[in-house]
């Protein structure tokens, strides 16, 4: 009997471990098009397969919000009379808090939908739906509520390990980067992932550092997990914790997200110019992204959590500077109920 479960014990362990050497398999190592000296981890998406923007069984704020943000972009008179409307938006009027929830909607539903909303062509169009975007977010992200809205995820997660990038003798020595390799212990916001069969993973010719205290370092050359992350982002080291604060990475601190420790993070999508006409040579569908933290609040959208209580050394989202985990979710999820609730 012993001889048996023991058996089975191992035969499961091979089987997760052949899995999960698969889907990681699924990673391209190589540089993305036309541009061998960025350095990270990438994800890319097929516009092909978004060809509608609109579907039936979208839930119906999602859907009102993608028709109304389709028709301005089709309407909108050009790109300097919109971003001067922009800037006069009065942020506490009902308007602006009605677009925080229909935004908020479009954007829960499905991150990787927006995404390709945001970058479909409207080629009789005066300005983009980017374009707008960017206007949009010039003017409100000053609001702490807007954190939430274009957020496209907010989680808690557990990091299984890191690989630090060192850019010092490429052309962007600024540029070190920290890739975070996560399991999500809680959604907070997000609906669909990205997934780690469009990914592209790239370090040049560089060594790199490995920190783990699950993963054999032997594996720092291979650049993978021996566990299959739920969801993959990088920062730069180089960005500092709010104005005069240290780099995310000093030799004081160490870097600012470790190996085997938990964090709340508010993450976003950021396109990557991939060949300078956001384009891609001979796939003219495919478009490059990467996932780093929503870089507006201090800690950059990155707060640690230590025996049970959230730092927010900063008190970038109000809550308090050292709150229980618990709590410091239940705000987060009261804040959006907010924005969601609306005029109900």
């Amino acid at each position: 009997m012993k001889i048996t479960k023991k058996f089975k014990v191992l035969s499961i362990a091979l089987f997760v471990m052949i899995g999960t050497t698969v889907a990681l398999n699924a990673i391209v190592y190589e540089p993305l098009p036309n541009r061998p000296e960025y350095r990270g981890f990438y994800y890319w998406l097929d516009m092909a397969d978004y060809p509608n923007l609109l579907q039936s069984d979208m839930p119906y704020e999602v859907l009102i919000g993608y028709i109304v943000a389709d028709s301005v972009v089709r309407a909108a008179p050009g790109s300097r009379i919109m971003s001067d409307a922009i800037r006069k938006m009065n942020l506490l009027t009902d308007t602006a808090q009605f677009i925080y929830k229909y935004w908020y909607a479009m954007n829960e539903y499905d991150p990787l939908w927006f995404y390709s909303f945001l970058n479909k062509k409207y080629p009789e169009a005066n300005i983009s739906s980017r374009s707008l975007r960017s206007d949009m977010r010039s003017r409100m992200y000053e609001d702490t509520k807007f954190t939430y809205v274009v957020s496209d995820y907010i989680l808690h997660i557990y990091v299984n390990n890191t690989v630090h990038i060192d850019t010092s003798n490429t052309k962007y020595p600024e540029f070190s980067k920290t890739i975070a390799y996560c399991k999500i212990l809680d959604i907070l916001k997000g609906g669909v992932f990205p997934s780690l069969d469009n990914a592209i993973f790239y370090n040049g010719e560089q060594k790199n550092s490995v920190e783990s205290g699950i993963v054999d370092n032997n594996y720092a050359d291979a650049l993978v997990p021996t566990i299959m992350p739920d969801i993959v982002f990088n920062y730069v080291d180089q960005w500092r914790n709010g104005q005069g604060g240290r780099p995310l990475f000093n030799q004081r601190d160490g870097h600012w997200i470790k190996p085997n420790k938990e964090y709340i993070v508010f993450l976003e999508f950021q396109g990557v110019d991939a060949v300078g006409s956001w384009a891609p040579v001979g796939s003219i569908y495919k478009q490059y992204y990467t996932l780093m933290p929503y870089p507006h609040t201090k800690s950059y959208s990155m707060y640690p959590i230590e025996d049970g209580y959230v730092i927010d050394i900063r008190n970038a989202l109000g809550f308090g500077t050292k709150v229980p985990v618990d709590e410091f979710k239940e705000n987060i999820r009261k804040k959006i109920e907010e924005i969601k609730n609306f005029g109900e």
